[in-house]
């Protein structure tokens, strides 16, 4: 996982992310090897979950629509998709 100080650093490797995972994706040959093709569009998802983290706390956003959107995606991924 990508470690961001900033809101500008987790939407530039959001970005990056999706890029490779775009790349990953349309490389693929197997569909039996999607999934795991797939994996960077998942740190994608959470880095820019991230920002809008970010975004949330700089404003005093938490409670926010934003902030709660960004909280529910961020712990979605770290205590659900990557433990299974």
């Amino acid at each position: 996982m990508l470690m961001c100080f900033s809101a500008e650093a987790s939407f530039s490797a959001a970005a990056l992310l999706a890029a490779v995972g775009y790349a990953t994706v349309s490389d693929t040959k197997n569909k039996q090897e999607l999934c795991l093709a797939a994996i960077p569009f998942i740190f994608a998802m959470q880095q820019f979950a991230e920002g809008l983290l970010w975004v949330a706390i700089t404003y005093d956003m938490m409670n926010s629509v934003l902030g709660l959107i960004g909280k529910y995606i961020f712990l979605f991924i770290a205590f659900v998709n990557w433990p299974l």
